[in-house]
């Protein structure tokens, strides 16, 4: 440390300023190693082990040799994430798409399956901030060159899905949240938090995976539209405005037709842990502008009052007048969306599992070598 030296030894001295170099440097270096040495290697596990050498070719030259040894001579994405430690990209993009779709309970479940592998959750928050990063500047510079680690079309997709500003806001999330992780309850929990902290502060009105311009106007028009007066004959008598741009157009009092509540809440573009709470709801009735609900008791906990009043602003907006809510709390709510989905997701997962069961080559695994299938491990794809 320089500063810890007298100023008549450091005038006598020459210094030099060693600095870490850049990822892209050393894994060009490992690269052209492997291509001399005729060693098979995948660019993104070069790059894994190029970033965990942390600025120094020494490091990266050493987790070389130990990858060598460790993936039987080749260097494979799959074998460098094992001997990292770090988890598969797989997980990460699963969790962004769940944040694009606003989907609170997928979320959950990516992190349920991602949790069976016991990652390190610093580790995983810097893989998804660093995506969101990636992210970000395609969105900026759509012409920026291929990165290595993802895949153009992955990061092209992700780009035309999240809106700037949602990128942006989950990225300083992400961040901020390695350093509140060690002070939660445990490293899942704090993750889960981190997680719903991205969802819990996107603007109201705006559905997922809106950007551009659009966006923006939804987003100024959820934060400045006034409350309309109602009671009054000057306020009857007065023609509805027009929505802002970008905002949901009102549904025609027809067309409010509360027995399709999905439908409804896509039309009325109810997002984020309000449309959370409305999936959990089955329709009541709908009466003198009074909607009641039933709440699934599962889904108590999501009720709180700023959700539900963003869930009737929301429905307030489509019908062009003011609603009320109306929720009571039922043990078995009936036939919500949440158990719809729930109901779909296990019939994907009978019909993968069955699929499983008579495929020619698992046959012939459980007859000539015992093989058993873990049901748990079964997962639909697509």
């Amino acid at each position: 440390d320089p500063q810890k030296l007298p100023v008549t030894v450091l005038s006598r001295c020459l210094q030099f300023n060693l600095k870490r170099l850049p990822p892209s440097l050393i894994g060009e270096r490992l690269r052209s190693i492997l291509e001399a040495e005729g060693v098979v290697y995948e660019a993104p596990a070069v790059a894994a082990l190029a970033r965990a050498a942390d600025g120094s070719l020494r490091d990266a030259l050493s987790l070389l040799d130990q990858m060598l040894a460790f993936g039987g001579g080749s260097v494979r994405e799959a074998e460098a994430r094992s001997m990292l430690g770090t988890i598969d990209r797989d997980h990460v993009a699963r969790l962004v798409e769940r944040l694009a779709a606003g989907d609170a309970a997928g979320l959950m479940a990516a992190v349920g399956a991602m949790d069976e592998f016991a990652p390190d959750y610093l580790q995983v928050l810097d893989e998804l901030a660093g995506l969101l990063q990636k992210v970000a500047l395609r969105q900026a510079v759509p012409g920026l060159g291929d990165d290595e680690t993802w895949s153009p079309a992955a990061l092209d997709d992700f780009a035309a899905r999240i809106p700037a500003e949602d990128l942006q806001l989950y990225y300083q999330i992400a961040i901020l949240g390695r350093r509140d992780l060690p002070f939660a309850p445990d490293p899942r929990a704090g993750f889960e938090m981190v997680l719903l902290r991205m969802l819990a502060f996107r603007p109201a009105g705006v559905a997922p995976g809106a950007s551009g311009p659009a966006a923006g106007g939804a987003r100024t028009a959820a934060r400045t539209a006034p409350p309309v007066p109602t009671g009054t004959p000057a306020a009857a008598a007065k023609p509805a405005a027009s929505p802002p741009h970008g905002a949901p157009a009102p549904v025609p009092a027809a067309a409010f037709d509360v027995s399709d509540w999905r439908a409804l809440l896509d039309r009325a573009g109810v997002q984020g842990a309000a449309r959370q709470l409305a999936v959990h709801c089955s329709v009541i009735s709908f009466d003198n502008d009074v909607l009641r609900l039933r709440l699934d008791a599962r889904g108590e906990a999501l009720r709180t009052r700023q959700q539900e009043q963003k869930l009737a602003q929301a429905l307030s907006r489509a019908a062009g007048r003011d609603l009320r809510l109306d929720l009571e709390i039922a043990a078995d709510a009936g036939e919500t969306p949440a158990r719809a989905d729930e109901r779909e997701q296990q019939a994907r997962l009978d019909r993968a599992r069955e699929a499983l069961e008579h495929d020619p080559t698992v046959r012939a695994l459980k007859d000539r070598f015992g093989a058993v299938i873990q049901p748990d491990s079964v997962k639909p794809v697509g």
